[in-house]
């Protein structure tokens, strides 16, 4: 039976002058719902946690959370609290994390590497970007907004204060609920934190708007840049080859364009992007999605400049 494990975390920050570069946020609660697959409310997760690394509650989050750093004395270290929330998820093939926004999942497998804590995953985790998904549903694609800002457009009441984690996981369950659909809960997303280890295991996702290409990792950018799975393009419709019209060029320091023109389905874009991996190696993305013809001239013009 399919379940939906939503959560949310609150955490806190040294600043830049004492962060941690492998951990610049200390988590410092965990709340969390589980879902069925008619998205009832099986069970709830709450707890705060002692921090051992960022001991002064940066003012931003205790304006934010009304958290002090005295209400965490007597709590569990992140360890233990996040074993027991990993036990209390209890994941197999059939759960799905939800989050709002990106940050959380990567936030959490930041804490759990630092305090040498078994990894969550080997590899890229499914997810579903509530965030994400109210955009795509207000057919705003691309725009994120708060969870308040969501919570106000779809006429939920406000029975809780924000930005506690169980009350923010409140609040995208009801949305959640709001907005769900089986069309719409195909636009998975993927935490990359640990990217593909093989070339079995990469990924290649077409939408109905856009097909998404995530590649295993190396380790370093000309490996990277040889595998040519990376620049072999296909319409994300019908999958089939485009005839290209100008070739991969370097549109920036870490990516790369490409423009095509599929018969059926009119012209396309590609864009390659080269992103450092948590274990200090190299791995790529490539997006394809439409283009009119006005950002094809665009596209001509950046090429000829680069030319």
């Amino acid at each position: 039976m399919k379940k939906y494990i939503v959560f949310d975390l609150e955490w806190n920050q040294a600043g830049k002058s004492g962060e941690l570069k492998d951990m610049p946020f200390e988590i410092i609660e965990i709340g969390a719902v589980m879902l069925d697959e008619e998205k009832t409310e099986l069970s709830s997760f709450s707890r705060l946690i002692k921090p051992k690394e960022y001991l002064v509650m940066h003012h931003m989050n205790q304006e934010i959370s009304h958290i002090r750093m005295e209400d965490l004395t007597f709590e569990d270290d992140f360890q233990t609290v996040c074993e027991d929330f990993l036990n209390w998820c209890k994941t197999d093939d059939e759960t799905v994390f939800c989050t709002w926004g990106s940050m959380d999942l990567t936030e959490l497998q930041k804490n759990i590497r630092h305090f040498n804590m078994p990894p969550l995953a080997d590899g890229p985790i499914p997810y579903l970007d509530i965030q994400k998904l109210f955009s795509i549903f207000k057919h705003e694609p691309g725009h994120r907004v708060s969870l308040e800002f969501a919570v106000n457009d779809l006429d939920i009441e406000k029975k809780r204060p924000f930005h506690r984690a169980l009350n923010d996981v409140y609040y995208t369950v009801e949305v959640f609920k709001r907005i769900s659909s089986a069309a719409l809960e195909k636009k998975i997303s993927f935490d990359l934190f640990n990217p593909p280890k093989s070339k079995e295991e990469e990924i290649l996702i077409f939408f109905d708007t856009y097909s998404k290409y995530v590649s295993r990792g190396f380790a370093i950018m000309e490996e990277a840049k040889r595998n040519s799975s990376l620049w072999d393009v296909s319409c994300y419709i019908c999958r089939k080859k485009p005839k290209v019209l100008l070739n991969w060029f370097e549109g920036s320091a870490k990516s790369y364009l490409c423009l095509c023109n599929c018969p059926e389905h009119g012209l396309l874009r590609s864009i390659v992007r080269f992103k450092k991996s948590e274990n200090g190696g190299i791995y790529a993305t490539r997006i394809t999605h439409s283009v009119s013809d006005d950002d094809a001239s665009l596209i001509y013009a950046k090429y000829e400049k680069k030319s």
